[in-house]
């Protein structure tokens, strides 16, 4: 046998990639003349820019999906409230 064999369980739970929610952005410093690349990972963002995100009516749908399962990762319950004429 060669390399070593790790159950699949293990496998999925210690080598996925964290979801992003936006594209990585490059940023340049014009005094160090450097480049950083900035992720944003969604398990780097507040709730409330979370339920402001899911909110949103522009949020496509794939996103909107990526939002409620880091919600329910964090164990926060979503209550839905049906949209009135007032708001």
């Amino acid at each position: 046998m060669r390399g070593i064999h790790f159950p699949l369980s293990l496998f999925n739970k210690y080598n996925t990639m964290p979801i992003k929610l936006r594209p990585s952005s490059k940023r340049y410093d014009r005094n160090t003349k450097k480049t950083t690349v900035e992720h944003s990972y969604i398990k780097g963002i507040s709730k409330e820019e979370l339920f402001k995100e899911l909110n949103n009516s522009n949020t496509k749908p794939k996103i909107k999906q990526k939002i409620r399962n880091e919600i329910t990762r964090r164990g926060i319950k979503i209550n839905w409230v049906p949209i009135t004429a007032n708001e």
